[in-house]
């Protein structure tokens, strides 16, 4: 039987005795309150709260900040691994990679069906909050938008050319800037995504990143593109440009926030820091496809801003629990101490970074008032997280998709088990 019947935006909510993971900082208060008004948060702390139309017990339950999953492909919901055991080039390179093969070769309507299910499946998980790569140029972001319509996920979508720009000849030229027809397609498509992407800087020449750059801004959109993920997308910016990529990338292209950087040099982390550029990383996806592991920690002491996304979903399930789990054992492992990172920053790079890197980070990512009320409820009595002594250590360690009661999305119900 449902517990949650409130619904309405308009409408007033008090969760009471609730366990609470608050502030920026994700610090844990014991038998607190939310409440909840016109579908943002009004109140938080310690105690009883105050008075609303509807009340919800949550005695047992953590109140955690909804998931913003920072970077994903959701169309590849249509060829769950098909491409395990490849190497990075024959899955994903555009325009030839075996997931873009099979992208052109789906329907409409079984993309638009796998990529709603997808959806769900991530809304039951706890993410709130999405950023897909989009590909297929206009007609791909709106398919996009078409599953997603309904659904109680925000979904920010950064597009990108549905058709390769240059020819291997122009790219080895680096001049060529991008035709009339590319540019008129862009600023379509901005119109209806929140900004623009690219597979690869090694997709684009010089100038024609700094073209879609001002395109992107001039619209006020975010610009975001992979950077570094493999060592060989490295060595070809470097045969052609004498640069690296992610150096291309921060001068001709100034993006909001860079994805990947898992083979980046120390160079290359200090440049981006410099330019106080987040890195929004995932994990799991360069670890399936062979490039590496993201080198957190160094990134992290650089001061960067580090966001996690699940990435490819041809290979990765769109699970936040499951990619914090793994970057919290991983890096202990890789740096020989038990210490670091903190299990609050972990949860930091899966909420409020996240948020952040997206331009989002004042309305949400974290349970603060004033910020729009995207909370999941985390039943604290479940087997696998009883008698915990460190809740933010069990949520990071130990919590997944079974432990997650209720999914508020702007303060209505998205999900209820």
């Amino acid at each position: 039987m449902k517990r949650f019947e409130w619904a309405g935006e308009s409408a007033s909510l008090l969760l009471k005795n609730v366990a609470v993971v608050t502030g920026p900082d994700m610090e844990f208060v014991q038998g607190g309150f939310i409440q909840i008004e016109r579908g943002h948060i009004s109140g938080v702390g310690e105690g009883a709260g105050g008075s609303a139309k509807h009340v919800m017990d949550c005695e047992g339950l953590i109140a955690v900040p909804g998931f913003v999953d920072a970077h994903t492909h959701v169309g590849d919901s249509v060829a769950k691994d098909a491409g395990v055991g490849l190497p990075i080039a024959e899955v994903v390179s555009f325009p030839r990679g075996l997931k873009h093969g099979i992208l052109r070769s789906t329907s409409d309507a079984e993309l638009v069906a796998a990529m709603r299910e997808s959806l769900k499946d991530m809304i039951r998980s706890g993410v709130t909050t999405f950023a897909d790569f989009r590909e297929g140029g206009i007609s791909g972001a709106n398919l996009l938008l078409e599953a997603a319509q309904g659904l109680a996920i925000r979904a920010i979508i950064l597009a990108r050319l549905a058709e390769a720009p240059f020819t291997d000849d122009e790219l080895a030229k680096n001049s060529a800037t991008l035709s009339n027809q590319a540019i008129e397609e862009i600023t379509e498509v901005l119109q209806i995504a929140h900004g623009i992407s690219s597979s690869s800087a090694n997709d684009l020449t010089d100038p024609a990143m700094r073209q879609m750059s001002d395109l992107a801004r001039r619209n006020g959109k975010l610009r975001a593109i992979h950077v570094a993920e493999a060592k060989e997308s490295i060595e070809k910016s470097k045969r052609r440009t004498g640069m690296s990529d992610v150096e291309r990338v921060v001068k001709y292209f100034e993006p909001d926030f860079v994805v990947h950087m898992t083979n980046a040099s120390s160079e290359d982390i200090d440049l981006v820091e410099r330019n106080r550029i987040p890195v929004v990383s995932c994990p799991r996806a360069n670890s399936v496809l062979g490039v590496g592991f993201p080198p957190l920690a160094r990134m992290t002491r650089a001061g960067l801003r580090v966001a996690l996304g699940t990435d490819n979903l041809m290979l990765n399930p769109p699970d936040m629990f499951r990619e914090m789990d793994y970057v919290a054992r991983m890096v202990r492992a890789r740096e020989r101490d038990p210490s670091a990172p903190r299990s609050a920053d972990v949860l930091k790079m899966a909420t409020i970074n996240g948020a952040k890197a997206l331009g989002l980070g004042n309305e949400i990512g974290s349970i603060e008032v004033g910020k729009v009320a995207d909370i999941l409820l985390i039943d604290g009595r479940d087997l696998n997280l009883r008698h915990s002594k460190d809740p933010v250590s069990s949520l990071v360690l130990r919590a997944g998709v079974q432990n997650v009661r209720t999914v508020l999305a702007g303060g209505r119900l998205a999900y209820e088990r």
